[in-house]
């Protein structure tokens, strides 16, 4: 049987009788995958813009780039399992809680150890709480479903005094009409306060028998056809078998008024949702649902709407085996349009990964090597807790944590426009857009296997004058203090040795400097040559 080239092994298994190779060498170009990751196609007929492999590499709207790293900035005692912020007037103090306590943090106590409790006693951190603002001040209220509620004025914490129910039997909490509203633990029934108040009388909502599907309230939040607060705004219950029943009007009056009770799906977490504008969109086992989806279709229509179609199977094959539906989390970074989706990690100083997502393009990827034991943007900053008690701030700078980290990409498989013929590659080159210097590693998988070579060294980074990552406001410094002028273009051919029939090409890169890698993939071009198959 003939070879394409001397000493050139054919991928084992196959029978091709080839003629001997053109002499013309053959050329094809692969913009960046901005398409991001996408599991949800078949292989071969996968768009080439995508990527089967996208970790630690963030699709942007021109290409793919490095993720920022994690950041160390203070600890507590024991596995951090819930984060959040008081807000007065832009001065923010944050909170972190484990299993049994509080802990209070600011912005200048960076790298101490917090060891005093704000809060102790508690016996879950299953946590829900909203900051509101009445005559009175600005308060921060929260629940957990097995302790009294805890209300903190910007000073100090105190249990409010509320009538009508137990409070340790509340477990979530939103806002709407300029009141608060809580679920009742296990049950089918909310409650809500009086108009601005923060404490008093509390009047029950029993909701059974508006749901066909049973199970137990597990969430409450507003749904809007606007952006904003109005008088459209609808209140929205949804329940532990995924139904979701929509009032309208104001509770202590006739205008109290049910529009309907839609499926949207399981949700997997009581925190697990965001809103794009004044729609809310729910993680449930079936994907990232929008309601207004749910209310407009039925349930195999709206799953094609689903927000993590893209990577559907990926997203269904962690949901069966996460075995914990309520510690998924979800958090929104508006100003950097990414949302980040995480499953549970149960185990301590364990490495996950998280779904992320470019809200622009709706482009997804993965970030590999944390431990995300809880997450929350706080203060315009993503923040993570991990399983030995630190507090991160996350996706800055070029390290994790002082290690350095790998980014991967591999382009979705290509046949190169030809069926049953046997091809080998002969050369590639990477261009790239970069500020900062910077090593790759080329490679290219084939028939369906992809397989990475080791991590490539980690070059020196020469900043050339750009302004540091993630020290100033989220958009207004560009990255090079030139602007465009102030980028290098980076054209570089290597020799990759691959034959067979269908061809994934490979790249990787290592961030390993305290500043983030500011480089993007622009594109690739594929050297290769095609024999001519004899049956």
């Amino acid at each position: 049987m003939a070879r394409l080239s001397p000493g050139r092994k054919q991928s084992e298994n196959r029978n091709f009788t080839t003629l001997p190779r053109p002499a013309t060498e053959q050329f094809k170009t692969y913009p960046a995958p901005v398409r991001g990751w996408v599991t949800n196609q078949n292989l071969l007929m996968q768009d080439k813009m995508s990527a089967v492999i996208l970790d630690n590499f963030f699709p942007t709207e021109t290409g793919v780039s490095p993720r920022g790293g994690i950041a160390k900035f203070v600890d507590i005692p024991a596995k951090c399992e819930f984060l959040f912020d008081y807000n007065l007037d832009n001065i923010i103090q944050y909170f972190a809680a484990t299993s049994t306590a509080i802990y209070k943090f600011t912005d200048s106590d960076s790298g101490n150890s917090i060891t005093t409790a704000a809060v102790s006693g508690q016996t879950s951190s299953d946590y829900s709480f909203v900051n509101m603002v009445n005559s009175g001040g600005n308060y921060l209220k929260l629940v957990n479903g097995a302790d009294s509620e805890q209300i903190y004025n910007g000073t100090s914490w105190s249990v409010p005094s509320i009538t009508g129910v137990n409070t340790n039997l509340l477990s979530h909490i939103w806002l709407y009409g300029k009141r608060a509203f809580y679920i009742q633990k296990n049950s089918m029934s909310a409650w809500y306060l009086g108009i601005d108040a923060i404490q008093g009388a509390a009047t029950e909502l029993p909701l059974a028998g508006i749901f066909k599907h049973g199970g137990s309230l597990l969430f409450g939040t507003t749904f809007s056809t606007d952006s904003g607060e109005g008088l459209d705004d609808l209140c929205v219950f949804v329940t532990t078998n995924g139904e979701a029943a929509i009032y309208s009007g104001n509770p202590a009056d006739t205008t109290w008024a049910l529009q309907g009770v839609y499926y949207v799906g399981y949700p997997i977490g009581k925190n697990a949702f965001f809103h794009v504008g004044g729609d809310p969109v729910i993680a449930t086992k079936e994907g990232l649902i929008p309601l207004s989806s749910a209310i407009q279709k039925n349930r195999s229509q709206a799953k094609l709407d689903s927000l993590s179609f893209d990577i559907e199977p990926t997203y269904n094959f962690e949901v069966l085996n996460s075995g914990a539906f309520s510690r998924w989390m979800v958090s929104k970074w508006g100003t950097a349009d990414k949302l980040f989706v995480a499953p549970p990690l149960n185990s301590n100083l364990g490495k996950g990964f998280v779904f992320v997502k470019n809200l622009k393009t709706n482009a997804w990827c993965r970030y590999t090597g944390w431990d995300v034991q809880t997450m929350a943007v706080m203060n315009d900053l993503l923040w993570i807790g991990d399983g030995g008690g630190n507090v991160f701030k996350a996706d800055i700078g070029g390290l994790d944590d002082g290690a350095d980290f790998e980014c991967r990409l591999a382009y979705a498989f290509d046949n190169l426009g030809t069926t049953g013929r046997f091809k080998e590659t002969t050369r590639l080159k990477e261009t790239w857009r970069y500020s900062t210097n910077f090593e790759s590693k080329r490679s290219v998988a084939t028939d369906y296997q992809n397989n990475f070579q080791d991590a490539p060294n980690v070059a020196a980074i020469n900043a050339e004058g750009q302004g540091a990552w993630d020290t100033s406001p989220w958009d207004t410094t560009q990255w090079g203090t030139d602007g465009q002028a102030s980028y290098k273009v980076k054209e570089d051919w290597g020799t990759v040795n691959a034959s067979g029939e269908n061809f994934s090409i490979q790249l990787q890169v290592t961030s390993g400097s305290s500043a983030k890698l500011d480089i993007e993939l622009v594109s690739v071009d594929l050297g290769y040559r095609v024999g001519e198959n004899l049956a």
